[in-house]
């Protein structure tokens, strides 16, 4: 599943990030294969290059804390 959006937060704690995407995978093996071999995403990550000026990775199992 993927959804994004415009970020809205009053706290004023964005670190100037702007618009958020979450993509949720089944399993470690779909997130791999999104990462590392998926023709959209790849050409999706070479064209954001040249427009994006500040992008933050994060990544996390719901519940493990």
């Amino acid at each position: 599943m993927a959804m994004g959006g415009k970020q809205n937060s009053p706290e004023g704690l964005t670190g100037g990030i702007t618009h958020i995407f979450v993509e949720e995978f089944e399993n470690e093996q779909d997130r791999k294969y999104y990462l590392e071999k998926d023709p959209v995403h790849l050409a999706f990550v070479k064209s954001v290059g040249a427009v994006v000026k500040k992008a933050q990775v994060v990544d996390f199992t719901p519940g493990m804390f």
